[in-house]
């Protein structure tokens, strides 16, 4: 009864039978009113990714750097062995 309730009241009405139109018009509402309170939450999201993103490509350029570096490659007389 709870969500014939709220179905007749997205279309304007208390009481009567309700129409696939009613349904489809409900539906979208609350896909609607889903997404307007998700905004924020996306926009912080592609917020924190692209912070991330950032700095995991310094990261990566640092690494690059320092491996790249002479005296830190490693040759095939470092190996370990006697």
């Amino acid at each position: 009864m709870e969500v014939q309730r709220k179905i007749l009241g997205c279309s304007g009405r208390t009481k009567g039978a309700i129409k696939v139109t009613d349904v489809l018009r409900w539906s979208i509402v609350g896909i609607c009113a889903h997404i307007r309170r998700s905004i924020p939450l996306w926009a912080t999201q592609g917020m924190r990714h692209q912070h991330r993103r950032t700095v995991y490509s310094g990261l990566r350029n640092v690494v690059i750097h320092l491996y790249r570096e002479p005296g830190l490659e490693q040759s095939d007389n470092d190996s370990g062995e006697c």
